[in-house]
């Protein structure tokens, strides 16, 4: 279960993956976006971000979260982190938009943490 828990700088649990491609709320159990690829997206189709290896990057590559067995090579310190609370289980989640917007560019990924945590990422 904690491996499919993304948590934020200070090592809380904050986003999840469930049903290998969308992500929702630890806090409020509601769906917040998808990954397509390697690309983060809310559900208005708007690219919020990378995930790869692991790690949750903003637009410009800054790390915004991370799950337990991240294993990305460019990143800042993770800290330990805090056991989840057990989880409800969601109802299908909404389609996903056809986005019409071109893919961003992939930057370099950085070793610093983003001013954004993983759910003020997918906020449009």
């Amino acid at each position: 279960m904690m491996k499919n828990v993304i948590f934020d700088r200070k090592g809380t649990p904050s986003l999840r993956i469930v049903k290998k491609s969308y992500l929702a709320s630890c806090r409020h159990n509601i769906y917040a976006g998808y990954i397509e690829k390697d690309r983060v997206h809310d559900f208005n189709g708007t690219q919020r971000g990378w995930f790869d290896d692991g790690i949750l990057r903003d637009l410009s590559g800054k790390c915004v979260g991370f799950v337990e067995s991240a294993n990305g090579k460019c990143h800042p310190v993770f800290p330990s982190i805090k056991t989840p609370k057990g989880f409800i289980e969601l109802p299908t989640p909404p389609l996903k938009p056809v986005s019409q917007e071109k893919p961003f560019s992939r930057p370099d990924f950085k070793k610093e943490w983003a001013d954004k945590n993983p759910s003020t990422l997918m906020i449009p």
